[in-house]
């Protein structure tokens, strides 16, 4: 382990507590910065954490590395876009000298007016690149040829003990007395809790629309902690005479500290957000883990950064039916809690995080050792090798598109083969392999040797995308339908489980519907990496997943 090296790392937003020590009200620099930070300082390095707007390299005494951090797209772009201009000045005199930088990523600002040529030269710029998510390393990788390393959030939030809703609690606290059909109810209020920017505050308003109704039969009461718009104090006094007492948003201004009181106090944590919305697609699952990590039941939004913890939260954007199958299955509910601690003090410890971060700086620290010893070569842009196995009729340009017949689909792959045995092609051939809709052809019994067969073919580092029906999706579209009579069509769950008949063709019914868990498993008894479900980009969003998978460096 590398110790003793002079880190610079270049950052807004950081300000000092009535102690002196640095604090930020910004959740990325906590997460992003003065975690690691804290830890790199106990490894016996020292840490100047820098204003961005005041840094310029000093050539007389030059760090050993420079990290980059988060900058505000805010303000007038004019000045934005001429200090930029001046940061990268000084950031390319630091490589020059042999400096190495690593930039952190984790907003998409590559396409923003005043921010966008900056963060594009930044990424190219850097000796590394870190992600926040696997959704920001894809980003990335159309942006530089750098090495890209992912770096999650760590937890942020103190350890409490697990905790359910129990509606018969011996408990005077949180009661609400009301008369119902002529008698009168006494029940317990389920605390409900929700933090974050008020960018988040539209999809909790949707949410709380959909939540309206489980007072009918469970009074609750949310907490709501953001920095308060008159909008959002609108919303709420309209919210609050409309469904109280036994509805009520309660909304205050947010600090760290009555933050973590109010998780303590809740029963269930919200985490909505706008799936729509391709900026959430890129963001950290910082949320969702501290929520997690104190005990609580959590509601969030199917972000792709979230589906790793499907089994230790309700990921859905149907709030009210996920909180009455909670209340319904208390020990299902205690269960998820337990395993989602675990699983989140496995992830996300600050230890384990900083550690990521550390390796990150070593490699970058050796990179550049190695790159003072290495004259200067001419680089050639080769385009990667992609394979669509089992491409059917969609033949994709820029691929080698292979399928075992040509006769139904009318139209001729590039290989002629059958993809559950052995592909013509040699180890590490391909950069890519994608297969849409490929593996719920296969049966069972066959897959793990069949996704074997094509890792063979994958480069080291290089990445494998299925895409397929999702069994998770198609019940709940099913279930959906038998409730409410109305749309989404429950056709779609037929198609998903058995294919589509019309084709009549026997290799087009499906053999095997795959959930989010038993995916995750069996690629997980495989030689990848970074395993992340997401949505489909190929077919239908709503009954589909897509999931990537990076193929393991030789050892």
């Amino acid at each position: 382990m590398i110790r003793g090296l002079n880190i610079q790392w270049l950052v807004q937003g950081i300000d000092a507590d009535s102690e002196g020590r640095p604090t930020s009200g910004l959740a990325s620099n906590r997460y992003r910065v003065l975690s690691p930070a804290s830890w790199l300082e106990n490894q016996q390095n020292h840490v100047s954490l820098i204003h961005v707007e005041h840094w310029q390299l000093d050539t007389a005494h030059p760090p050993d590395i420079l990290l980059i951090g988060k900058m505000l797209p805010s303000g007038n772009p004019d000045r934005i876009r001429a200090f930029t201009s001046h940061l990268l000045h000084h950031i390319r005199a630091a490589r020059d000298a042999g400096i190495p930088v690593i930039a952190d990523f984790n907003d998409d600002h590559f396409q923003h007016p005043a921010m966008g040529s900056y963060w594009q030269a930044l990424a190219a710029l850097s000796t590394i690149c870190v992600a926040g998510s696997d959704g920001m390393a894809s980003l990335l990788k159309n942006q530089t040829h750098q090495p890209i390393r992912v770096i999650g959030d760590p937890i942020g939030s103190p350890f409490a003990e697990p905790k359910v809703f129990n509606a018969m609690a011996s408990t005077s606290a949180g009661l609400l007395s009301r008369f119902i059909g002529g008698k009168k109810i006494t029940q317990r209020c389920l605390n409900l809790a929700w933090y974050g920017n008020p960018v988040n505050w539209p999809p909790l308003q949707v949410w709380m629309d959909q939540l309206a109704p489980l007072a009918q039969k469970q009074p609750f009461r949310l907490w709501a902690l953001s920095r308060i718009s008159p909008a959002m104090q609108k919303y709420v006094d309209q919210f609050n005479v409309a469904h109280g007492p036994a509805a009520l948003i309660e909304l205050q201004e947010w600090n760290e500290q009555d933050q973590w009181d109010v998780v303590r106090d809740a029963d269930v944590v919200l985490v909505p957000s706008d799936t729509g919305d391709p900026t959430k697609r890129v963001k950290t699952s910082n949320r969702l883990t501290d929520a997690l990590h104190m005990g609580r039941s959590v509601l969030a939004s199917p972000l792709p950064e979230y589906i790793p913890y499907a089994d230790a939260a309700w990921l859905t954007d149907r709030p009210l039916h996920a909180i009455t199958d909670m209340l319904t299955m208390p020990d299902a509910a205690m269960r998820k809690i337990v395993a989602g601690q675990q699983l989140v003090l496995q992830k996300c410890s600050p230890d384990e995080v900083a550690k990521q971060w550390l390796a990150a700086i070593q490699e970058a620290v050796h990179s550049s050792k190695a790159a003072s010893r290495v004259p200067e070569t001419n680089v050639v842009d080769v385009k990667p090798i992609r394979l669509n196995l089992g491409c059917g009729d969609k033949i994709l340009p820029d691929y080698v598109n292979v399928d075992m017949a040509d006769n139904w689909s009318k139209k001729q792959p590039d290989i002629i083969a059958d993809i559950t045995k052995k592909l013509p092609f040699d180890d590490g051939y391909a950069d890519e392999i994608h297969a849409y809709h490929v593996l719920e052809h296969i049966q069972r019994w066959m897959v793990s040797d069949c996704l074997s067969e094509w890792l063979r073919v994958l480069k080291p580092g290089g990445k494998l995308i299925l895409e397929m029906p999702c069994l998770d999706k198609i019940l709940d579209i099913y279930f959906d339908f038998r409730r409410n009579e109305s749309e989404p069509n429950p056709r779609l769950t037929i198609l998903g489980l058995y294919g589509d008949p019309a084709y009549g063709v026997e290799a087009m019914m499906h053999k095997w519907c795959y959930s989010y868990s038993e995916i995750t498993a069996i690629l997980n008894d495989l030689p990848l990496i970074r395993i992340n479900i997401q949505k489909p980009l190929t077919h239908i969003a709503i009954r589909d997943m897509r999931v990537t998978a990076v193929k393991m460096n030789s050892a």
